[in-house]
């Protein structure tokens, strides 16, 4: 009896574990479909490019120093030039995306993502001099809750760039430490190999920053996260901006910061403000450990399980259709469905080339800096229709989609700093067509739930005639999209009749079933999504 007493007692620690477990939600519960970021369409400003509401808080300074050691006055350039430096800046503000909130909701946009906001000398800001402000030459933090309201009125949300893993070297507590060296309070929040801090006007090849940084450049030192004062000023600074009513945040290289326990601490403070805050990592490579047990990121920005893939077959044109399906697989394995419902698939960023000239230059590596002679002019008419079948891969592939500020009216660049032009504003000068598609897709998006958070399952996988099928299942609806990459036209016939006819949800066209299947003919570079295949 004793032995039976003492199993019971042993056992009992599984058998509550296996009770809580059985009442916690599950994926399959259904509840995280109904998350906002589930359900969003995402857009990437890169504030200073976007637009310039107002002139009385244009930048007056640029990111360099002289021989003595002051920032060199800034040229502000004019909307106008499309070739930006690493140091130009054109004077986007706060108000100017509050002025385009507008554009966005007609466009069908729920949730914006701001590259850096904070005080910063450089154009995009990945250098920030202090956390707890607006970077002036935006506007103020009345100014950004103003745009955050105006943005929720519309439902739209707004998440902001979290650079924690280093600063810039005109931060405050860096500062300190160059001007009173071993005798800084603030000495310990980085890694300083040697006294004096070598000035960043001084350095050079030859004579190397002496503190630790990020891959090597001076300007940006890098924090020590082993040090509380440093975590709980990160903290500090997350719940201040939290509690302006940010709906989450996307975190800057967060792989470099080797400190668990901050990412831990930091995360669950972030869901304790608001336990519907969205996190998003920027993750370039695998990034299972970063989402998939629930306590850390909710998603990521999907460089490798939406771009990679897409670049390699839709601009490389190196791997066939059936190559592309399984490499799409495999890394959708890596996360839970939810995981994967909740990533920011992108075509373009502000560290990669846009994809209109990725689809030119038949770009499989995003390597434009090692090409010659790459074109990065307004692009072809038959890179448009490709691009535009990228688009529709997209709107209704499995995860968020997220547009890059100008790839909707068709801007083009190579990478950084090319594809952070300023935003084309003159009608004129924007591809109609493109802007166009994006609102039909987008729109078709969120009225069906099944494109949102619905199973993938491939149907028609053609290496020969590059026709790629498949179907997305949410409860009771169905939607399949066919898509034909190739420049000729083609017959496609799905197998099993249906009942009726069918309706393509983009054009109305109207396909008819025969014995041997569903029939259709799908022009060159297009694709079409049909209901209840």
């Amino acid at each position: 009896m004793k032995r039976v007493v003492l199993i019971i007692i042993l056992a009992l620690p599984l058998i509550m574990n296996y009770s809580f477990a059985a009442e916690t939600p599950q994926a399959g519960d259904g509840e995280w479909k109904k998350s906002w970021y589930v359900n969003a369409t995402w857009y990437q400003i890169f504030p200073d490019r976007f637009y310039n509401a107002l002139s009385k808080n244009d930048p007056l300074f640029s990111p360099h120093y002289d021989r003595q050691g002051r920032l060199l006055p800034q040229r502000l350039s004019p909307w106008t030039d499309q070739k930006p430096t690493n140091i130009s800046k054109y004077g986007g503000d706060l108000e100017g995306i509050k002025e385009k909130l507008p554009y966005l909701h007609e466009l069908g946009i729920s949730a914006i993502w701001l590259n850096p906001v904070f005080a910063a000398t450089s154009n995009h800001r990945y250098n920030t001099s202090d956390y707890r402000l607006v970077d002036g030459a935006l506007g103020t933090g009345e100014d950004l809750a103003g745009l955050i309201e105006k943005a929720h009125r519309m439902d739209i949300r707004v998440i902001l760039d979290g650079v924690f893993n280093h600063t810039g070297y005109e931060f405050w507590a860096f500062q300190d430490i160059v001007a009173r060296g071993r005798k800084s309070p603030y000495r310990e929040w980085y890694s300083i190999k040697s006294y004096p801090v070598r000035k960043l006007w001084e350095q050079s090849p030859s004579k190397k920053p002496n503190y630790e940084c990020w891959w090597g450049v001076g300007s940006l030192p890098k924090l020590n996260h082993d040090n509380a004062d440093v975590r709980a000023h990160l903290y500090e600074i997350t719940k201040k901006w939290m509690a302006l009513g940010i709906d989450g945040w996307r975190l800057d290289v967060p792989e470099e910061i080797k400190n668990d326990r901050f990412w831990s601490e930091w995360c669950a403070l972030v869901k304790s403000v608001n336990k519907d805050a969205y996190i998003s990592g920027e993750i370039w490579g695998e990034g299972a450990a970063w989402v998939n047990d629930g306590t850390r990121f909710d998603g990521l920005m999907n460089y490798y399980g939406f771009r990679d893939p897409a670049l390699k077959y839709f601009a490389g044109r190196k791997i066939t259709v059936s190559e592309f399906d399984r490499l799409l697989a495999e890394r959708r394995a890596l996360y839970p469905h939810r995981v994967n419902c909740a990533m920011q698939n992108l075509l373009s960023s502000h560290d990669t080339a846009r994809f209109l000239s990725a689809l030119q230059n038949g770009d499989e590596k995003d390597s434009d800096k090692e090409k010659k002679s790459y074109d990065k002019s307004p692009a072809k008419a038959e890179t448009v229709r490709r691009f535009k079948v990228a688009v529709l891969f997209q709107m209704t592939y499995v995860g968020c989609p997220m547009l890059y500020y100008g790839d909707e009216i068709g801007m083009t660049g190579g990478k950084d700093p090319d594809c952070r032009r300023p935003m084309q504003w003159d009608p004129a000068l924007q591809n109609r067509e493109l802007l166009s598609w994006h609102r039909r897709l987008i729109a078709l998006r969120s009225a069906h739930q099944c494109l949102r958070t619905g199973d993938f399952e491939t149907l028609i996988k053609d290496d020969e005639r590059d026709i790629y099928g498949y179907r997305r299942l949410d409860g009771g609806e169905t939607l399949a999209v066919i898509i034909n990459y190739s420049g000729e036209g083609r017959e496609v016939t799905l197998p099993g009749a249906p009942a009726s006819s069918v309706r393509d949800l983009i054009t109305g066209r109207e396909f008819f079933p025969s014995a041997g299947g569903l029939s259709m003919t799908l022009m060159p570079w297009s694709g079409v999504v049909l209901k209840g295949i």
